[in-house]
Protein backbone atom coordinates (compact mmCIF):
# COMPACT_ATOMS: atom_id res chain seq x y z
CA UNK A 1 0.00 0.00 0.00
CA UNK A 2 1.02 3.60 0.14
CA UNK A 3 -0.33 7.09 -0.21
CA UNK A 4 -0.69 8.40 -3.75
CA UNK A 5 0.21 11.98 -4.56
CA UNK A 6 0.42 14.27 -7.58
CA UNK A 7 2.37 17.43 -8.25
CA UNK A 8 0.00 20.41 -8.37
CA UNK A 9 2.35 23.40 -8.65
CA UNK A 10 5.88 24.48 -7.90
CA UNK A 11 8.40 27.26 -7.96
CA UNK A 12 11.69 25.45 -7.49
CA UNK A 13 15.32 26.43 -8.13
CA UNK A 14 18.70 24.92 -7.40
CA UNK A 15 21.42 27.15 -8.80
CA UNK A 16 24.16 25.56 -10.89
CA UNK A 17 26.86 26.57 -8.40
CA UNK A 18 25.04 24.63 -5.65
CA UNK A 19 24.47 21.37 -7.54
CA UNK A 20 27.86 19.69 -6.91
CA UNK A 21 27.72 20.53 -3.19
CA UNK A 22 24.12 19.28 -3.00
CA UNK A 23 25.05 16.01 -4.73
CA UNK A 24 27.97 15.46 -2.34
CA UNK A 25 25.74 16.18 0.67
CA UNK A 26 22.98 13.78 -0.36
CA UNK A 27 25.53 11.04 -1.10
CA UNK A 28 27.24 11.58 2.26
CA UNK A 29 23.87 11.44 4.03
CA UNK A 30 22.92 8.29 2.09
CA UNK A 31 26.18 6.51 2.98
CA UNK A 32 25.42 7.05 6.68
CA UNK A 33 21.84 5.71 6.47
CA UNK A 34 21.32 2.31 8.03
CA UNK A 35 18.44 1.15 5.85
CA UNK A 36 18.13 3.53 2.93
CA UNK A 37 15.08 5.22 1.50
CA UNK A 38 11.54 4.05 0.98
CA UNK A 39 11.12 2.88 -2.67
CA UNK A 40 14.74 3.88 -3.54
CA UNK A 41 17.90 1.86 -2.98
CA UNK A 42 20.99 3.40 -1.45
CA UNK A 43 23.00 2.04 -4.37
CA UNK A 44 20.90 3.97 -6.90
CA UNK A 45 21.57 7.25 -5.09
CA UNK A 46 25.27 6.53 -4.52
CA UNK A 47 25.75 5.61 -8.20
CA UNK A 48 24.18 8.87 -9.40
CA UNK A 49 26.63 11.15 -11.18
CA UNK A 50 24.44 14.26 -11.10
CA UNK A 51 21.86 15.84 -8.84
CA UNK A 52 19.35 15.35 -11.65
CA UNK A 53 20.00 11.58 -11.49
CA UNK A 54 19.33 11.61 -7.74
CA UNK A 55 15.99 13.31 -8.33
CA UNK A 56 15.18 10.73 -11.01
CA UNK A 57 15.81 7.92 -8.50
CA UNK A 58 12.94 9.35 -6.45
CA UNK A 59 10.62 9.77 -9.46
CA UNK A 60 11.26 13.48 -10.05
CA UNK A 61 12.19 14.87 -13.46
CA UNK A 62 14.14 18.11 -13.44
CA UNK A 63 14.23 20.95 -15.95
CA UNK A 64 17.35 23.04 -16.40
CA UNK A 65 17.75 26.47 -17.92
CA UNK A 66 20.57 27.34 -20.33
CA UNK A 67 22.89 28.08 -17.37
CA UNK A 68 22.45 24.62 -15.84
CA UNK A 69 20.23 25.78 -12.97
CA UNK A 70 17.43 23.40 -12.01
CA UNK A 71 14.36 25.58 -12.54
CA UNK A 72 11.50 23.11 -12.59
CA UNK A 73 10.25 19.71 -11.55
CA UNK A 74 7.79 17.09 -12.66
CA UNK A 75 6.74 14.10 -10.60
CA UNK A 76 6.41 10.80 -12.42
CA UNK A 77 6.23 8.66 -9.31
CA UNK A 78 2.93 7.91 -7.71
CA UNK A 79 3.37 7.18 -4.01
CA UNK A 80 4.91 9.28 -1.31
CA UNK A 81 8.20 7.83 -0.21
CA UNK A 82 11.23 9.57 1.26
CA UNK A 83 10.74 12.98 -0.32
CA UNK A 84 10.83 14.85 2.98
CA UNK A 85 14.14 13.19 3.82
CA UNK A 86 15.61 13.97 0.41
CA UNK A 87 14.34 17.55 0.36
CA UNK A 88 15.43 18.02 3.97
CA UNK A 89 19.01 17.14 3.06
CA UNK A 90 18.87 19.35 -0.03
CA UNK A 91 17.08 22.30 1.64
CA UNK A 92 20.24 24.42 2.18
CA UNK A 93 20.94 24.23 -1.57
CA UNK A 94 17.39 25.04 -2.75
CA UNK A 95 16.63 28.71 -3.37
CA UNK A 96 14.69 30.53 -0.69
CA UNK A 97 10.96 30.89 -1.45
CA UNK A 98 10.95 27.72 -3.53
CA UNK A 99 8.03 25.37 -2.94
CA UNK A 100 6.52 22.13 -4.19
CA UNK A 101 2.72 21.81 -3.95
CA UNK A 102 1.24 18.32 -3.86
CA UNK A 103 -2.26 16.81 -3.77
CA UNK A 104 -2.82 13.52 -1.98
CA UNK A 105 -5.20 10.77 -2.99
CA UNK A 106 -7.77 12.04 -0.48
CA UNK A 107 -7.63 15.61 -1.82
CA UNK A 108 -5.29 16.95 0.85
CA UNK A 109 -3.14 19.82 -0.42
CA UNK A 110 0.24 20.64 1.03
CA UNK A 111 3.43 22.43 0.16
CA UNK A 112 7.01 21.69 0.96
CA UNK A 113 8.47 25.18 1.43
CA UNK A 114 12.14 26.11 1.43
CA UNK A 115 13.76 29.10 3.12
CA UNK A 116 17.33 28.54 1.91
CA UNK A 117 18.15 26.51 5.04
CA UNK A 118 15.29 24.18 5.95
CA UNK A 119 12.17 22.55 4.62
CA UNK A 120 8.77 23.04 6.19
CA UNK A 121 5.42 21.51 5.33
CA UNK A 122 2.32 23.65 5.10
CA UNK A 123 -1.14 22.12 4.72
CA UNK A 124 -3.77 24.08 2.82
CA UNK A 125 -7.10 25.05 4.26
CA UNK A 126 -9.78 25.25 1.58
CA UNK A 127 -12.76 27.49 2.23
CA UNK A 128 -15.82 27.55 -0.03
Amino acid sequence: MGYYMDLEDHAFTVNFDQKAKALAEVKDFTRKMEYGYRWVTKTAVLNSDTLEEVFACFGWDTFNDSNGNIVGLDYDGNKIGSEETLFGVLAPFIESESYIQMRGEDGTLWRWCFDGHEISEVTATVTW
